[in-house]
C-alpha cells in the first residue's frame, strides 16, 4: 500500500498545479479586470475634473469681459455727462454723472477682486482701476467740486477743460483696450485648453477600452488551455481517488491508535494541572503566611553568586519590588550602631557556613527605622564548603514596641507599689509627727521659744506630706472623687489660673472643640493634670513661647491604639482628648522613655522635684485614661491626654449643709490601726476631745474590743489597710451586731477594690493621712453626725 501511494504521488502534482494555475489566470484576470475599471474611472474622473476646471476657468474669462466692458461703458458716460454740464452748465445732468460714477467703482472693484486668483489678470486690472483713479481725481474731481463759472465761458477755457479730460480719459481708454485684448487672448487660449481636454478625455477612454478588451482576450485563451489540461487529468484524479481510499482505511486505523493516546496524554495533562494548582495554591498560602508574619525569604548561591528574594523580603526592607536582590543591600540599611555585629555573621556564615541568628534595626529608604529578626543557614557541597545560604528576616517593629511597653509599663509598676508602699508608711510616720507637735504646740505656752521649732517640724512635716501626696498619685493609691464632667469647663477655669503661673513670655491659646464629650474623673486632679503640664511647658520655654490647650473627640481603633507613644498601649474607644503643647525645647527619645518616672528631672539640683509628670501619669491612669506624648528637639513637646467618653449629664456641685454634734463625753469610739505611733497619737486627740477610745492594733483584737465592750460603740474609726483583713471587711462584719454604728476609715491610700474603681464608698467619711487634730475632730463629728 506504501508503494502505491509512492508511485500515485507524482501524478497527482501536475493535476494539482495545472489547477492551481487556472485559479491562479482566473484571479489574475479577475485582478487585472478590476484593475483595468478601476484605472478607467480614474482616468473618466481625472478628465472631468480637469474639464470643469477648464470650463471654470472660460466662464472666468466671459465674466471678465463683461465687467471690464461694463467698465468702459460707465466710463464713457461719465465723460459724456461732464462734457454736458460744460457746456451747459446745469447741475441735473450731473446725476446721471454720479450714477455712472458708482457703477463704475464698482466694476473696477468687482475686476481686482474676481481676478485676484491670477497674477497677471491682477495686475492688468488694477492698472485700468489706476487709469480711471487719475483721471477721476485729476480732472473730474476737481472739475466737478468748482464753483459753478459765471455764464458764458469762453471758447477758449471750454477747450482747455476737455482737452485736459481727453488725454486723461484717452489713457483709461488705452488701459481698457489693452485690457480687454489680453482678457480676448486668455479666453481663446483657455477654449482650445477645454477642447483639447475633451479630445483627450475620449482618446484616454478609447485607449483603456481596447487595453482592456486586449487582456481579457488574452486571459480567456490562457483559461480555454489550462481547462483542456484539466479534462485531460480527470481521468488520472478519478484513478487516484481509489488509491486514496485504501490511504484513508490506513490513517483511519492510526488515527484511533492516537487518540487512545491522546485519552492517556489528557488523564497526564489533568494529573499535571491537578498538581499545579496544589502547587499555586501552596505558593500562594506561603506568600500569604509570609505577609501575615512580616517574614521574607532569600536565598544566596556562592558559587553563582545569585541572590533570590521573595516579595515580602522586599517589602521587610521597603524596597520596590522590582528591586535587585543583594545582600550588600541588606548589611547597608542596617543602621550603623549595628552593622559591624550583622556584618560579621554574615561573613561567618559565607567562610565557615555557620548558622546565625540577630535581631538588628535597619534603615527604610523613607528614612524610618524598622527592628528585623535576621537568620540564615549554610548548605554545604561534597567537599563540605558553604555552597548556598538560606535565610528569614521578619519584621519585629510592633512586637519589639510592644515588649518595650511592656517591660516600661511593669517597671513603671512596680516603682509604683514601691512609691505608694513608701509613701503609705511615710503617711503613718509624718501623721505622728504632725499630730504630736500639734499637741506639744497646745501644752506650750505662747511665749516658749519652743513654739517655733515645734513650728518647723509641722512644716517640715507638711512639705514631706505634699511628696507622698505625687507618690501615691503615681502609683494610683490616691483617693479620686470622679464625677462627670465637662472637660472645656474645667479646662477654662485653669486657664484663668495659668496667667499667673506661666508668665507674660509665655502665651496661653485655647481651641476647645464645641461638641466634646463628657468625661468621668476627678475635677480637682484633672486641674492638677492640666497645671502640671502647663508648668512644665513653661520651664521648657525659658524664652517665651505659645502654650496651647486643646480638646476634641477621638475614635482609636485597634491599629492606633497599638501604636499611641506611652507607656502603656491603650485599648480601642472612644476618647476625649486633651491635648497641652509648647513651642519649647523639646526632649530626645532617651528623655522621653523616662519622664514618668518619679524624681527623674532634667533640671538643675533644688529646681524641681521630678514628681510633676508621674503625677500626671498617675492621676490619668487612674481616672481609665491614657497619656501620650511627642516631641522633637528643637520644635517643642505636645502631650495628649486620652479619657474614656461617658454619656450622662455634668456633675453640678451642691452645698449640703454639716450638721456638727458638740461632743457630750458620752461618745464611744472603737479606734483601729496597726501603726502604734498613729495609734497613740489619734487616742490622744480624741480622749483630749472628750470621747471614750477603745484601742486595737489589729482586726482580730478589734473583734475582741467589739465583743468584750458593754454598751454602745458609736464609731468605728479604721485603717483601711491592715495585715490580714482591710478596715472595710472589718466594718462589715462588725456591724453586723451594731447597725446604728457610724464608720470613719483612715488611710494614706485606699483598699485594692476602691483603688481600682477610683471610687469612695458613698456617704462614708474618709480622713486621709497624715492629718491634723483639727482634721480628726471635724472628721469624727461629720461621722457621728451622718
Amino acid at each position: 500500500m506504501q508503494s502505491q501511494t509512492t508511485n500515485s504521488s507524482p501524478t497527482a502534482i501536475p493535476i494539482l498545479d495545472g489547477e492551481r494555475q487556472v485559479f491562479g489566470l482566473l484571479r489574475r484576470l479577475f485582478w487585472t479586470g478590476k484593475v483595468a475599471v478601476f484605472t478607467l474611472a480614474i482616468a473618466v474622473i481625472a478628465l472631468y475634473v480637469a474639464r470643469q476646471h477648464a470650463e471654470h476657468w472660460v466662464q472666468h474669462s466671459r465674466e471678465v469681459g463683461r465687467i471690464a466692458r461694463e467698465a468702459r461703458v460707465f466710463a464713457t458716460d461719465r465723460q459724456t455727462r461732464i462734457r454736458g454740464y460744460l457746456l451747459t452748465r446745469d447741475t441735473v445732468s450731473l446725476g446721471p454723472e454720479r450714477r455712472a460714477r458708482v457703477g463704475l467703482t464698482a466694476a473696477l472693484d468687482s475686476l481686482v477682486g474676481i481676478t485676484a486668483d491670477n497674477h497677471e489678470q491682477n495686475d492688468r486690472a488694477r492698472a485700468l482701476r489706476a487709469a480711471a483713479v487719475r483721471w477721476d481725481q485729476r480732472y473730474a474731481q476737481p472739475l466737478l467740486s468748482a464753483p459753478i463759472p459765471p455764464p458764458g465761458p469762453s471758447v477758449a477755457a471750454l477747450r482747455d477743460h476737455e482737452r485736459a479730460g481727453r488725454e486723461l480719459f484717452d489713457e483709461f481708454r488705452r488701459t481698457s483696450a489693452e485690457f480687454l485684448g489680453a482678457e480676448d487672448a486668455l479666453y481663446v487660449a483657455r477654449l482650445r485648453r477645454d477642447h483639447l481636454v475633451d479630445a483627450l478625455s475620449l482618446l484616454i477612454v478609447l485607449l483603456s477600452t481596447a487595453a482592456l478588451a486586449i487582456i481579457l482576450r488574452w486571459m480567456h485563451r490562457r483559461v480555454d488551455g489550462q481547462t483542456s489540461e484539466l479534462l485531460s487529468q480527470q481521468s488520472q484524479l478519478e484513478d487516484q481517488a481509489v488509491e486514496l481510499e485504501e490511504s484513508t482505511a490506513e490513517m483511519e486505523a492510526t488515527n484511533d491508535e492516537l487518540q487512545e493516546a491522546a485519552a492517556d496524554l489528557e488523564i497526564a495533562n489533568d494529573e499535571m494541572r491537578a498538581s499545579a494548582a496544589a502547587l499555586a495554591r501552596r505558593d500562594h498560602q506561603f506568600s500569604e503566611a509570609q505577609r501575615i508574619a512580616r517574614l521574607g525569604s532569600w536565598e544566596y548561591d556562592l558559587a553563582a553568586s545569585l541572590n533570590i528574594w521573595s516579595d515580602e523580603m522586599r517589602r521587610v526592607l521597603g524596597q520596590p519590588l522590582e528591586s535587585v536582590a543583594s545582600l550588600d543591600t541588606i548589611v547597608g540599611q542596617v543602621v550603623e550602631n549595628d552593622r559591624a555585629r550583622v556584618k560579621a555573621l554574615f561573613d561567618r556564615a559565607l567562610s565557615h557556613g555557620d548558622s546565625f541568628s540577630i535581631e538588628c534595626r535597619i534603615r527604610w529608604p523613607n528614612d524610618t527605622v524598622h527592628t528585623v529578626l535576621a537568620r540564615g543557614a549554610a548548605s554545604r557541597d561534597e567537599t563540605g564548603r558553604p555552597s548556598r545560604i538560606v535565610g528569614t528576616l521578619q519584621d519585629v517593629t510592633e512586637r519589639r514596641q510592644l515588649q518595650d511597653q511592656l517591660q516600661q509599663s511593669q517597671k513603671m509598676e512596680a516603682v509604683g507599689q514601691l512609691a505608694g508602699g513608701v509613701a503609705h508608711d511615710f503617711n503613718n510616720v509624718l501623721t505622728a509627727i504632725k499630730s504630736f507637735s500639734e499637741l506639744i504646740s497646745l501644752e506650750l505656752p505662747e511665749s516658749s521659744p519652743l513654739r517655733d521649732d515645734v513650728r518647723e517640724i509641722t512644716a517640715a512635716a507638711d512639705r514631706a506630706a505634699a511628696l507622698t501626696r505625687h507618690l501615691l498619685a503615681f502609683s494610683r493609691r490616691q483617693m479620686l472623687q470622679p464625677v462627670v464632667l465637662d472637660p472645656n469647663g474645667v479646662v477654662e477655669g485653669v486657664t484663668k489660673l495659668l496667667a499667673r503661673l506661666i508668665g507674660v513670655d509665655v502665651h496661653c491659646e485655647t481651641a476647645l472643640a464645641p461638641d466634646v464629650g463628657h468625661v468621668l474623673a476627678d475635677p480637682g486632679q484633672l486641674e492638677q493634670v492640666v497645671i502640671n503640664l502647663a508648668v512644665n511647658a513653661r520651664d521648657a520655654m525659658p524664652d517665651g513661647g505659645t502654650l496651647t490647650l486643646e480638646t476634641a473627640n477621638v475614635t482609636v481603633d485597634q491599629r492606633h491604639a497599638s501604636r499611641l507613644s506611652g507607656v502603656e498601649a491603650a485599648e480601642p474607644g472612644d476618647y476625649v482628648v486633651l491635648t497641652v503643647s509648647d513651642t519649647g525645647e523639646g526632649m530626645d527619645r532617651a528623655t522621653q522613655a523616662r519622664i514618668f518616672e518619679p524624681f527623674f528631672t532634667t533640671k538643675e539640683t533644688g529646681k524641681g522635684t521630678g514628681l510633676g509628670l508621674s503625677t500626671v501619669y498617675g492621676i490619668v491612669r487612674q481616672s481609665g485614661g491614657y497619656v501620650s506624648v511627642y516631641s522633637e528637639i528643637g520644635r517643642g513637646t505636645t502631650f495628649r491626654i486620652y479619657l474614656p467618653r461617658v454619656s450622662g449629664a455634668v456633675h453640678v456641685q451642691a452645698a449640703k449643709p454639716v450638721v456638727i454634734h458638740t461632743p457630750n463625753g458620752k461618745s464611744t469610739i472603737l479606734l483601729v490601726d496597726d501603726d502604734e505611733a498613729v495609734r497613740m497619737v489619734a487616742t490622744r486627740i480624741l480622749t483630749r476631745a472628750g470621747y471614750t477610745v477603745l484601742t486595737a492594733a489589729s482586726p482580730a483584737e478589734a473583734e475582741s474590743a467589739w465583743a468584750d465592750h458593754v454598751g454602745p460603740i458609736h464609731l468605728l474609726m479604721t485603717d483601711l489597710m491592715m495585715p490580714g483583713m482591710n478596715g472595710g471587711e472589718l466594718a462589715t462584719r462588725l456591724l453586723e451586731s451594731r447597725k446604728d454604728t457610724s464608720v470613719l476609715y483612715t488611710s494614706g491610700y485606699t483598699n485594692e477594690t476602691v483603688i481600682r474603681r477610683g471610687l469612695i464608698v458613698p456617704d462614708v467619711p474618709f480622713l486621709a493621712k497624715p492629718f491634723t487634730i483639727d482634721d480628726v475632730i471635724r472628721k469624727v463629728r461629720e461621722a457621728l453626725a451622718n
